[in-house]
């Protein structure tokens, strides 16, 4: 059985199935898969919010705030994990999506 996160006691957000989500656009962009990615921008994500005031304070904020901006540095940090597991297919990612931005079919 999954033991809850910090992230989720704290806040509405489910950081696994937002790192699914972005993981899984990825992969249907790039047409592979990318083993290990989801659980590390999960693990991340807790990380990040265990030992940072600021990225705490965004991720409880009101409205879809807190979401949007983890979906942003979840896109970004698997960004930077493709650039250091599958550095031939960096090259394929938009540059908006390096900051965070959506892919657009």
């Amino acid at each position: 059985m999954k033991t809850e996160t910090k992230i989720e006691r704290e806040t509405m957000l489910l950081p696994e199935v937002i790192a699914d989500n972005v993981v899984g656009e990825l992969e249907r962009f790039l047409g592979g898969e990318l083993p290990g990615a989801r659980e590390h921008l999960a693990e991340f994500a807790e990380t990040v919010y265990a030992n940072n005031d600021n990225f705490r304070r965004l991720l409880r904020s009101r409205s879809n705030r807190g979401r949007d901006s983890l979906y942003a540095f979840m896109r970004h940090w698997l960004t930077a994990w493709v650039g250091e597991n599958r550095p031939t297919q960096l090259s394929r990612i938009p540059r908006h999506y390096y900051v965070g931005g959506e892919l657009h079919a």
